[in-house]
């Protein structure tokens, strides 16, 4: 699976450019920090005395998110929001997960709520694992604003043997679903380094930039990015 998920990396970055076209007006650049933490818990318990254990509670987890956004001055804040969902794993090479997501925005946006579907294909190959997503996302906002998209993600990440650091590099585009805007949207690369600090503990760093194409007043985004993940075992 990692010789197909390699070349479609690839192909991401082709689409960027034929999508690009001549932009619509010069694009805006702005610096962004983006902080979130959140915790990831088997919900259901096997009740005591019993020897096996249903597939659809074993599998699944569910998790919540807080996250923080500003412009480059840190305390200027863009957005805050909070994300509740769950995930089921199928086996190791499939996974689905289903979010809500509200964002609490700058003065001078409104504020929204989102949900977002996922299907996850992963496959390891040798130290590599790899996986491609696919993501729609429906934002509840003004009908004459851009609601829903599709969003497909490639991510290779290098698993280093005996070694606390692991880097991770992804490609997303962003598709439109809306009569008014077609097409690739946006690009967003990420470079990033995850921190082994034990079986429950996930800590990430990197930098992000993000490409706004086919819309009015795009922008290109540089954004360092800061994440932590807890796994909360009942045992």
């Amino acid at each position: 699976m990692m010789r197909h998920l390699l070349p479609l990396l690839a192909l991401l970055c082709v689409l960027d450019l034929f999508g690009q076209g001549e932009p619509m007006r010069r694009p805006a650049t702005s610096t962004e920090y983006w902080m979130s933490a959140g915790v990831e818990v088997k919900p259901f318990r096997k009740p005591s005395g019993r020897i096996f254990e249903k597939r659809f509670f074993r599998k699944f987890r569910s998790y919540v998110e807080l996250g923080y956004r500003s412009q480059e001055n840190i305390t200027d804040s863009r957005l805050l929001y909070t994300t509740i969902g769950g995930r089921y794993r199928e086996n190791k090479h499939l996974a689905f997960g289903l979010d809500y997501r509200y964002n609490w925005r700058d003065r001078f946006s409104r504020n929204t709520g989102r949900i977002d579907g996922q299907v996850t294909l992963s496959e390891e190959f040798g130290d590599f694992e790899a996986d491609y997503r696919i993501n729609y996302q429906h934002e509840f906002t003004e009908i004459d604003e851009l609601r829903s998209v599709i969003r497909n993600r490639v991510q290779v990440e290098y698993n280093a043997p005996k070694f606390p650091l692991d880097p991770v590099a992804s490609v997303e585009v962003f598709n439109a679903l809306d009569p008014q805007v077609k097409g690739v949207i946006g690009m967003r690369y990420t470079l990033s380094v995850k921190f082994d600090l034990g079986k429950d503990h996930d800590f990430e760093v990197g930098i992000r930039h993000d490409r706004e194409q086919g819309i009015p007043d795009p922008r290109y985004r540089y954004i360092f990015l800061v994440a932590y993940e807890h796994t909360l075992r009942w045992d």
